[in-house]
């Protein structure tokens, strides 16, 4: 009918004006992202840029160095612009030293680069760091037990407690700049991060 034809527009035109707005805002938000990290002389490989849960207003970056990756927000509404990045260790010498693992590497080629791996309570983690956020991951897999002949791939990853999640999401969406509810210690040093979970040695 001429009624549901015009409805049928009408849909056709939102999601394309919407697919439209994400583009262009995720582009602005590229482009803010690269600025900040230049400012703050941190040279990132690559850089994800992804909105956060039911909106597009809230951005999520991901920059990931040699080093360290580094997670930060920008909200549309935020009165300043600037993008207060916190640095997390990649662990780069673990990689490379399990990089012929097929697990690591399969989620290494299907992140894209976007991952890290990590020691945790005996156990070789690797974490797609593309969905979700820290310390809150979807795709975190033990690989193996360490010191052992047994390797296990099960799913360690976690969501967030949806009671604090929430209430973060809409205030830090609204402009408010508050961290994250997390269990992890947003101000552990990065060197302090990498002993705790790379195995690497503290620096003297």
């Amino acid at each position: 009918s001429a009624r549901g034809l015009r409805w049928n527009q009408f849909g056709l035109a939102l999601s394309t004006a919407y697919l439209a707005w994400g583009v262009g805002v995720q582009s602005y938000m590229l482009n803010a992202a690269e600025n900040s990290l230049h400012a703050e002389n941190i040279q990132a490989q690559r850089i994800l840029v992804s909105p956060t849960a039911f909106n597009s207003i809230l951005w999520r970056f991901v920059a990931m160095t040699p080093e360290n990756y580094y997670e930060g927000f920008s909200s549309l509404l935020d009165d300043e612009k600037k993008i207060n990045w916190r640095a997390y260790p990649r662990c780069d010498a673990l990689i490379q030293a399990n990089l012929n693992n097929p697990k690591v590497k399969a989620i290494a080629d299907f992140s894209h680069g976007f991952f890290t791996l990590t020691q945790q309570n005996d156990q070789l983690v690797v974490t797609d760091l593309r969905m979700g956020q820290q310390p809150y991951y979807f795709f975190s897999f033990n690989v193996e037990q360490l010191n052992r002949d047994t390797a296990v791939s099960n799913s360690v990853g976690q969501r967030p407690n949806l009671a604090a999640a929430l209430p973060w999401l809409w205030a830090r969406l609204g402009g408010m700049n508050i961290p994250f509810p997390s269990a992890v210690t947003p101000s552990l040093p990065v060197e302090a991060q990498r002993v705790a979970l790379c195995g690497e040695q503290p620096t003297q």
